[in-house]
């Protein structure tokens, strides 16, 4: 099991404590440098809009988006769990191809 980090997220200025894996810190940092960027983006484009206004508009845009995107089936995800062992196995025994 992965490690467990305390770490402080900025967005918008105000920090915000999290814990997350040693696996999703950059994950979880980069979407925080992404929320702040999107932010300003709209914050510039519409710029007598309020903070609530903006932060619905980066709410929306973000679960749009998302529902967009199709969902992995449950199949190609064990798939992937699959081949991604195989994977981590070949790497920890040393095996180069």
């Amino acid at each position: 099991m992965a490690e467990e980090l305390s770490i402080r997220i900025r967005i918008c200025g105000r920090a915000y404590p999290m814990r997350v894996s040693t696996t999703g810190e950059a994950t979880m940092r980069a979407t925080s440098q992404a929320l702040d960027a999107q932010i300003a983006s709209y914050q510039q484009q519409f710029p007598d809009a309020d903070y609530q206004d903006v932060l619905a508009m980066v709410a929306f845009d973000a679960l749009s988006t998302q529902r967009a995107q199709p969902a992995l089936d449950s199949t190609t995800h064990a798939q992937l769990e699959e081949l991604t062992q195989t994977v981590q196995k070949a790497l920890a025994r040393g095996d180069n191809p």
